[in-house]
C-alpha cells in the first residue's frame, strides 16, 4: 500500500475499493476528503489526551457513500508539558500548519487541505500543550 500522492506522482494504477455502503470508489482527493469529513461528522473521536490506540479511519469505515475506505489521519505525538520556550514554539508551529500552512496542501500533488472540523479538532488538541 502506498499513499495517494505517491501513486499519483508515479502514475501507479489503483483499484476501486468497496466501501461501507457497497460502492466501489476510486482513490481521489475528493473521495479521501469525503471519508475524512464523514468520520469527523458522524463518529465521536477521543479527546487529544485520551487513548487513540484503537482509532483508525479504516476500522471506522467512513460512512459516506462517496468515501474511499482506506484512509488515515497523520498523528503528531508530543508530551503535554514542555519548557516555556518549547511549548510556545510547538504551539506556534502547529497553529501555522493548521491555519496558514493549509494553503500549500493544494500545491502538493495528492494532498488536500484539512476540513474545517479537523482543523478545529486539532487546534483544540494544541491547546493541551503547556509548560
Amino acid at each position: 500500500y502506498v499513499e495517494l500522492s505517491y501513486a499519483e506522482l508515479n502514475k501507479l494504477y489503483h483499484a476501486h475499493i468497496q466501501n461501507k455502503r457497497g460502492n466501489f470508489v476510486k482513490a481521489s482527493l475528493e473521495s479521501v476528503s469525503e471519508a475524512i469529513q464523514s468520520v469527523l461528522e458522524e463518529v465521536k473521536l477521543p479527546e487529544a489526551y485520551e487513548d487513540w490506540s484503537k482509532v483508525s479511519l479504516i476500522r471506522m469505515e467512513p460512512p459516506s457513500e462517496k468515501a474511499y475506505p482506506v484512509v488515515s489521519f497523520v498523528y503528531i505525538l508530543t508530551y503535554r508539558e514542555h519548557s516555556t520556550e518549547k511549548a510556545l514554539a510547538l504551539k506556534e508551529f502547529f497553529s501555522w500548519v493548521l491555519k496558514d500552512g493549509q494553503k500549500y496542501a493544494s500545491e502538493l500533488k495528492g494532498y488536500i487541505p484539512l476540513p474545517p472540523k479537523a482543523i478545529e479538532f486539532s487546534l483544540k488538541a494544541i491547546s493541551c500543550i503547556r509548560t
